[in-house]
């Protein structure tokens, strides 16, 4: 009876520790014998992966510095202003939605395959940018040259200003509307 009781203290004095764990904690751990994890991460993903209170909710931690403003945040705070984050579009991140559909795109260079071509095609994109800020600007590889091309046009017509825009202002000599997938947000 005497060593059962004993076992029991035993079990439960060593058990307790390793329960009240969080998930990380206990991939941290150090065991002889064994290699060791080391994770650095931010407050709120230790809060999204460990902080799942019984009943689901999240449980608060410590406040958090966020790298861009500097400023003291809660976790629950930078959810709030995640979630009212709006684009252009006035969509939430959360409800933004994507497909690809056959549209049209302003090309604005088509180079080679070379290390000037690319420099230039992300050089022509910045200059595009800096005009039009509201309009994405897709600066890629396709065999065998570097191409820029801005816009989501879901019509000709749409594109079709935009062109004559660019030509008024000049610098984008070789622009020309091109046929192809794009993507629109819902």
């Amino acid at each position: 009876m005497k060593l059962l009781l004993t076992v029991t203290t035993a079990l439960g004095l060593v058990s307790t520790p390793v329960f009240g764990q969080s998930f990380t904690e206990k991939l941290q751990q150090k065991t002889a014998g064994q290699g060791s994890v080391v994770i650095f991460q931010d407050a709120t993903i230790d809060n999204l992966v460990n902080g799942k209170a019984r009943n689901g909710a999240v449980v608060p931690s410590k406040n958090v510095t966020t790298p861009a403003s500097g400023s003291k945040t809660t976790p629950a705070e930078g959810n709030r202003l995640a979630e009212n984050d709006t684009t252009a579009t006035g969509l939430t991140k959360t409800s933004r939605k994507s497909v690809f559909i056959t549209g049209y795109r302003i090309q604005l260079y088509a180079g080679s395959d070379s290390r000037t071509s690319r420099q230039k095609a992300y050089n022509i994109g910045n200059q595009f940018k800096a005009k039009f800020p509201t309009l994405p600007v897709y600066t890629h590889f396709y065999s065998p040259r570097w191409t820029c091309r801005a816009g989501d046009f879901r019509t000709y017509e749409e594109a079709s200003n935009y062109l004559h825009q660019l030509q008024q202002m000049g610098g984008f000599n070789e622009a020309a509307i091109i046929k192809c997938k794009i993507q629109v947000s819902y």
